[in-house]
């Protein structure tokens, strides 16, 4: 489903997905922080759930951009960071 929201670095609209959710203390990566903030700020390729297992279940609905997840993608490979449940 699109949104009438837009992603500010693409300029599409953004899509209703379903995405993982990843539960318990990411590891935090303050340069894939800043790069997510200013390349791909809505890859979502999972949301926090929290610290409490299953809370939300396995799937939540997130706003998506289709760009954003191939330059989050491209990044991490360029970037040596194949890790996905960091933040």
């Amino acid at each position: 489903m699109e949104s009438k929201e837009k992603c500010e670095i693409h300029n599409l609209a953004l899509q209703l997905m379903q995405v993982p959710v990843g539960y318990g203390l990411p590891l935090r990566d303050p340069v894939l922080q800043e790069a997510r903030r200013m390349l791909f700020p809505h890859s979502k390729m999972y949301v926090r759930g929290g610290c409490i297992a299953n809370s939300m279940g396995s799937y939540a609905e997130a706003l998506v951009c289709a760009k954003c997840r191939e330059a989050e993608a491209a990044w991490r490979k360029d970037n040596h960071r194949e890790r996905s449940m960091e933040i």
